[in-house]
């Protein structure tokens, strides 16, 4: 087929060569019998108003001729006087062929009882074009010829559609702003018609080669049709704006294309569409003739289709969902067409796969089947992680009635786990009670179990018995730990079961069911159950195998927070065992918080060890706790200060003075309360090294500090010095505590009776007398401060009031420090 297409010349001598040819023909332009009109490939916007014929086209003479061959309905267009571009498509199952330009149109006499297949032809027709439109019986698809010598247009009707021809693409709009755009080379000008019968606007673009099928497809403010040459559109929004220039058709609307879901009409009864047709007792055959079909060189897209359709209406998840996936890989097309999008969503809910099989589904508009399987499959996951929206579910049950046997009876099972799962008396009455047995027998004791749930009685004991025996037939299988977890829950409640025993059985119950939502929802139940009842060193590696195995939908739940609230609880215990509590923090340190309440855990554990002596074992602890938290908030230094302080103290207990100083210097600023043991702790530190001038240079001026520094002096029996520093203490020093100033009285008359200073002795008695009178150390202040007492040095320890450094020291890690 030749097409006249000019050499690009300026918009003048385009003007020129058209007014010309129209003056001379009074009609289209085509210079030659066997060209078609058509306009330079590169024409600009002006150049296509300037080619624009006058309003007063002359027409183009057409007769119009039917005739069989071979058994095929043949519909013949014979051009007289010039060849418009022309369209074939299907609306509502009547067939088009547009013509781009104002026909004469001729019909040759036929009979109708010589076309079975024909009902009756009628004509669309305006001032810009002509469309023939053929009521065919359904199941006919056009294969489309043109005879360039005798300028005639054939159309043949067969059984199997054809499927080469040139490829359309299509961009859906992405924003508000954005534009329905198809591009298809062949294209070359635009028609529309508009249908009294309806009162909607065909808008059409006409071709001069066919293309590849271009399914249908439908949008809120318009469908795109089954076309087979060039494309048409059914336009029902008076405020679209369409447009077509240089082989791209653009449909656009102020405020954007509507892409949101279409909510079903559930005013009255819905009815299935997708299967209304669907013959079971015929499927297993037609499916066997079709895959006969598809191993050949000549099967069809349409034929794949035709078999996913049989997959999913016997119930063949898996086929379906092959059978999708190979279509899809043939032609990527039909990702945008929604039979294959409901399809190939029923196939993953067949299988399982809800959340694909949502994805799917939610493509799809104005289809209540495949809203009704979304609806399924939404909540089959939420059923089992939050509580979910059953009102379309229970809104949609006159759908189930119209799809297959075994298409329903599976479905409904689905929706009865999800009533089981939530306990919703609505949607177990809808389609359990309301409803009848389950014909196949697979199904039946779910529906008994779900019957079971509904008729539970809290005033009743007994009415969840039945469940108790439905949960003994066949224990590992869903529906027995389904009914199992249903009684147990319903026993808990009414307080007819021991927690212990309801643990135990819980526990054996998640191991009878494992890989799906259910292990899941058994796990996390447990876990629940295990708070409440304060067994926390349990539900710390449940919640930990939960999380593991079901890491998305356990962080969607906050389970990892629940786990470390159990970790906190198990420390904040009385007294839990020592060696599972030394386990416990070893298993699980890393979920320890990050603020005070994981440093309290650290601290009861690193006590636990320091108070057997394991000190390089709480090292070790601390360290790598200071290594993995402590990193955020207004408290870090403060928190580490802590931290380090404890190294020092666990360090010099293991006899590693140095260590105790380098933790020693990692502190910074620290409180003021805190200061005395720091200063105290490194003077220790450096009496250990034997840098006895250090120890004395790092204790300062506080009464705390004086103190241990005379108690060096005494050590050193230095008793000069040390009476130096006593004296300073007791001798009406501010901020003296009691105990420290008693101690140091008796320890300065200790001193003085060693120096044989009884002057001294009797002034410190007429001093201290009446402060020492009630005190602890009373007896020994009246002994000291006799006029006959002794003492020799061998009594010194017995006698001096100072605790051993040592002994202090392990107070750090004693029990509320």
């Amino acid at each position: 087929m030749s097409v006249w297409a000019e050499n690009p010349t300026s918009e003048e001598a385009i003007r020129e060569s058209i007014e010309k040819q129209i003056a001379a023909l009074n009609a289209p332009p085509p210079p030659s019998k066997n060209q078609k009109k058509a306009l330079p490939e590169e024409e600009t916007a002006d150049q296509l108003k300037a080619a624009s014929p006058p309003k007063e086209q002359a027409k183009v003479e057409a007769n119009f001729s039917l005739e069989h061959t071979d058994g095929m309905l043949k519909a013949k267009i014979e051009f007289i006087n010039g060849v418009p571009f022309y369209a074939v498509f299907s609306h509502d199952g009547v067939w088009h062929i547009a013509l781009s330009y104002p026909t004469n149109n001729t019909f040759s006499p036929w009979q109708a009882s010589e076309f079975p297949e024909l009902t009756s032809i009628d004509t669309l027709s305006n001032e810009s074009g002509f469309c023939y439109r053929l009521h065919l019986t359904p199941g006919l698809y056009p294969k489309i010829a043109f005879d360039d010598d005798q300028n005639t247009l054939t159309v043949t009707f067969d059984k199997q559609p054809a499927e080469e021809g040139e490829a359309v693409h299509l961009v859906q709009p992405r924003k508000l702003q954005d534009a329905f755009r198809v591009k298809l080379r062949n294209a070359q000008t635009d028609v529309e018609f508009y249908d009294p019968d309806t009162g909607e606007v065909l808008w059409v673009i006409c071709a001069d080669e066919h293309n590849k099928p271009i399914p249908a497809y439908h949008y809120p403010e318009f469908d795109l049709l089954d076309s087979y040459q060039g494309l048409a559109f059914l336009l029902r929004d008076e405020t679209l704006d369409y447009s077509y220039i240089r082989k791209v058709a653009e449909i656009r609307k102020d405020g954007g294309l509507a892409n949101s879901l279409a909510t079903a009409n559930t005013g009255e009864p819905l009815k299935s569409a997708i299967f209304s047709t669907f013959k079971a007792d015929t499927a297993p055959q037609a499916t066997q003739k079709l895959l006969r079909n598809l191993a050949t060189d000549h099967s069809k897209i349409k034929d794949g289709l035709h078999l996913l359709w049989l997959y999913s209406g016997q119930g063949l998840g898996l086929e379906a969902a092959d059978m999708a996936e190979q279509l899809l890989n043939q032609a990527s097309d039909l990702k945008i067409l929604p039979f294959w999008r409901s399809l190939s969503g029923l196939a993953a809910l067949l299988r399982f796969r809800y959340p694909k099989a949502q994805e799917q589904l939610e493509f799809v508009q104005n289809e209540p089947d495949a809203d009704f399987w979304k609806s399924i499959a939404l909540a089959a996951q939420q059923a089992y992680s939050q509580t979910p929206n059953l009102k379309k579910l229970t809104d949609y049950s006159s759908l189930l009635s119209g799809l297959p046997l075994v298409l329903k009876e599976r479905l409904r099972n689905d929706i009865l786990e999800v009533g089981v799962l939530t306990q919703d008396p609505s949607l177990l009455k809808t389609y359990g009670t309301n409803m009848s047995e389950p014909v196949y027998a697979k199904y039946r004791r779910l529906y008994e179990v779900a019957k079971a749930v509904l008729n539970l009685d809290p005033s009743k004991d007994s009415s969840a018995e039945v469940l108790k025996d439905l949960a003994n037939i066949n224990p590992s299988s869903k529906t027995s730990v389904l009914a199992m977890l249903n009684y147990l829950k319903f026993m808990h409640k009414a307080e007819k079961i021991k927690p212990e025993e309801e643990l135990a059985q819980l526990d054996h119950l998640r191991y009878l069911w494992r890989g799906d939502q259910l292990e899941y929802t058994l796990d996390k139940y447990l876990a629940l159950r295990y708070m409440e009842e304060k067994r926390y060193a349990e539900v710390l590696p449940l919640l930990r195998k939960t999380l593991k195995y079901f890491t998305k939908q356990a962080h969607q739940d906050k389970l990892p927070d629940q786990m470390q609230q159990a970790l906190i609880n198990y420390f904040n215990q009385e007294s839990p065992p020592v060696l599972e509590m030394l386990s416990i923090f070893q298993d699980y340190m890393s979920i320890a918080p990050d603020d005070a309440r994981g440093d309290a855990i650290m601290i009861k554990v690193t006590n636990i060890l320091a108070n057997l002596e394991l000190y390089e074992e709480a090292i070790s602890l601390l360290k790598e706790y200071l290594n993995q938290k402590i990193q955020q908030g207004s408290d870090v230094q403060e928190r580490k200060n802590k931290i380090y302080y404890r190294i020092a103290v666990a360090s010099i207990l293991a006899k590693k003075p140095q260590a105790c100083l380098d933790n020693l210097g990692q502190i910074k600023n620290p409180d003021s309360e805190l200061q005395d043991d720091l200063d105290i702790l490194k003077a220790e530190s450096y009496l250990m090294l034997k840098q006895k001038d250090k120890a004395l240079d790092a204790l300062g001026e506080t009464p705390a500090q004086l103190f241990h520094k005379a108690n060096i002096f005494v050590g050193d029996k230095n008793w000069a010095e040390a009476i130096k520093v006593y004296e300073k203490i007791c001798s009406n020093m501010p901020s003296v505590p009691d105990h420290l100033k008693e101690q140091s009285i008796i320890n300065l008359a200790l001193c003085y009776l060693l120096t044989d200073d009884q002057k001294a002795l009797t002034a410190l008695k007429s001093q201290f007398g009446s402060f020492m009178e009630k005190r602890k150390g009373a007896q020994t202040f009246e002994f000291l401060t006799s006029p006959n007492a002794q003492v020799s040095l061998t009594h010194l320890a017995s006698l001096q009031q100072v605790t051993s450094f040592a002994e202090r020291l392990k107070n750090v890690f004693s029990d509320g420090k």
